[in-house]
C-alpha cells in the first residue's frame, strides 16, 4: 500500500526502470539476431560459390532461419503488436454464423499468430518421435537434445503462444519418470548453460548410442583426423593466431576483472588467459563447494566490481552458480559459459562476451 508521495514516486521509478531494461534487452536480442542474419547470408554466399566450384556439397540455407528469428523478435515488440492490431481492418458483421464455432476458432487463430515458426517446427519434430521404442541409453541423449533445443528457443525470447515448449517439457518429464531416468539436462528450470553446445553434445552422444559398438570395431583401423594429429603434434595453445581479436573485452579487463567460476584452477590456462587479455583475470575454484567464494563473487557482481563472468557449467552444480546468474542479469553484466574450460569453449565464451559488449557499450565503462 502506498502511504506517501515518496513511496508512489519510488514505485513509479521502479516501473520505469523495469520497462526500460526490458526494452534494452529486446534491442540487444534484435541487434544480435541482425548480426547473425548478416553472417548467415555471407555463409550462404560462400557455400554457393564453393558448390559451383565443386569444392563442397550442397547444404541447406542458414539465412532463412536467421531471417525468421529476426522477424520474430521484431514482431514480438509491444509497439509492433499494437500497430498491427490498430491497422487491421474491421471485418463486417456476419449475417448468420454459429457463435460457438466462431469462439472455438478464435483462440486457435491467436495461437498461430503468437507462436514462432521455429517453435512450431521443433514441436512437430518432437511430436513425430517414437520415444516408447527407444532403449534407455538412447532415450536420455534424445531427451537432452530436445530439452536443450527448447531451452535455447526460450532463451532467445521466441514467441510460444500455444505453450508448445512447455508441453514438450511435460512429456519428457513424464517419460523420464516412467523409465526412472534421472539427470536429464535441460528439464529443470534451474539448469543453465550454452544451450546450442549442450544440444550438439547430446546429439553426438545419441548418434554414438544408436550406432552401437559394431561387429568389427576391434579389427577396424582407427583413422586420426588431420586436425587432431596436428593438435597432438603441436600442443602449444599459446599461438596468438588461434585467439580471436577481442578489443572491447581487452578494454573491459583493463578496468574490471574477468572471472572464471567452477572446477579446479588450472594455472597454465589462467596464465595463458592473462597473457592474451592483458588484464586482470581470476579463477574461483568450486571443487569443494566454496560457498564463500561464490557468495563473494555474487556480491562483487551486484556492486559492479566485476567486468564479466565465464561459468564453467560442467564443473559446478547448477544450484551453486544460479545466484551469480541472477546477479549478472540485475547488474546487466556479460556472462557466458565455458563448459570444462577447454580452449575451444573458452574462446567461444570470450567471443560471446565480446558480442554482448558490442551491443552494450555502457558495460565497458565508456
Amino acid at each position: 500500500m502506498t502511504n506517501t508521495v515518496e513511496d508512489l514516486l519510488a514505485k513509479l521509478r521502479e516501473q520505469i526502470t523495469t520497462r526500460k531494461q526490458e526494452s534494452e534487452d529486446r534491442v540487444v536480442r534484435i541487434k544480435a539476431a541482425a548480426d547473425d542474419y548478416l553472417k548467415a547470408v555471407e555463409a550462404d554466399l560462400v557455400t554457393e560459390v564453393a558448390v559451383r566450384a565443386g569444392l563442397e556439397a550442397q547444404r541447406s540455407s542458414t539465412a532463412v532461419r536467421a531471417a525468421l528469428t529476426l522477424r520474430s523478435l521484431i514482431e514480438s515488440l509491444p509497439e509492433a503488436r499494437v500497430r498491427v492490431e490498430a491497422s487491421a481492418p474491421e471485418a463486417p458483421a456476419p449475417e448468420a454464423h454459429d457463435e460457438a464455432h466462431d469462439e472455438a476458432k478464435a483462440p486457435a487463430a491467436a495461437r498461430r499468430v503468437e507462436t514462432d515458426p521455429e517453435v512450431e517446427a521443433l514441436f512437430r519434430e518432437f511430436h513425430a518421435m517414437e520415444f516408447d521404442g527407444l532403449s534407455d541409453g538412447v532415450f536420455k541423449p534424445w531427451a537432452e537434445e530436445f530439452a536443450c533445443r527448447a531451452r535455447g528457443l526460450q532463451a532467445r525470447g521466441l514467441a510460444d503462444g500455444a505453450d508448445l515448449l512447455t508441453r514438450m517439457f511435460r512429456v519428457l518429464t513424464a517419460k523420464a519418470f516412467q523409465r526412472n531416468t534421472r539427470d536429464i539436462f535441460g528439464l529443470a528450470r534451474n539448469h543453465h548453460g550454452d544451450w546450442a553446445a549442450r544440444a550438439e553434445r547430446a546429439r553426438r552422444e545419441r548418434e554414438q548410442a544408436q550406432a552401437g559398438p559394431g561387429p568389427r570395431s576391434v579389427s577396424t583401423r582407427m583413422v586420426i583426423p588431420e586436425a587432431l594429429r596436428a593438435a597432438v603434434a603441436s600442443p602449444d595453445e599459446d599461438d596468438a593466431g588461434d585467439w580471436p581479436e577481442l578489443p572491447k573485452l581487452l578494454s573491459l579487463c583493463a578496468e574490471r576483472p574477468l572471472v572464471l567460476l567452477g572446477g579446479v584452477v588450472k594455472q597454465e590456462k589462467l596464465d595463458r588467459l592473462k597473457k592474451h587479455l592483458g588484464g586482470d583475470v581470476e579463477w574461483i575454484a568450486t571443487d569443494n563447494g566454496n560457498p564463500q567464494g561464490i557468495a563473494s563473487l555474487e556480491r562483487r557482481v551486484r556492486e559492479g566490481r566485476v567486468g564479466a563472468v565465464v561459468v564453467l557449467e560442467e564443473l559446478i552444480g547448477h544450484r551453486h552458480f544460479s545466484p551469480v546468474i541472477d546477479a549478472a542479469r540485475q547488474a546487466v553484466m556479460p556472462l557466458a559459459y565455458g563448459a570444462k574450460a577447454g580452449k575451444a569453449s573458452i574462446v567461444r565464451a570470450l567471443q560471446d562476451i565480446e558480442a554482448t559488449l558490442a551491443h552494450r557499450p555502457e558495460a565497458t565503462g565508456t
